[in-house]
């Protein structure tokens, strides 16, 4: 895939633990995540993301080879979230 974008950083600050477009945003988030190829820093904290957006992120995070900080600190990853990111980033 080519890389549409050239952006370095993303940064959300919102809270998504209670939103009815929970699976909106991460759909959205995975495909455009996964379109900009260019990604160096994700910072996501405390945006009450489980498991299945950890995942859907954590795929989307194998076609950005450059990202090298990633901040999703306070999110419930649990061992199936943990698992998914594990395998894109040690594996």
């Amino acid at each position: 895939m080519n890389t549409v974008f050239n952006e370095k950083l993303v940064l959300t600050t919102f809270h998504l633990c209670n939103s009815d477009y929970t699976q909106f945003l991460y759909d959205i988030n995975w495909y455009v995540f996964q379109c900009m190829g260019s990604l160096e820093e994700v910072a996501m904290p405390q945006n009450g993301i489980n498991h299945p957006g950890i995942t859907a992120l954590a795929e989307a995070f194998q076609h950005n080879t450059n990202l090298r900080i990633l901040n999703l600190n306070d999110n419930t990853f649990t061992v199936t979230g943990a698992k998914s990111m594990a395998k894109v980033f040690f594996l």
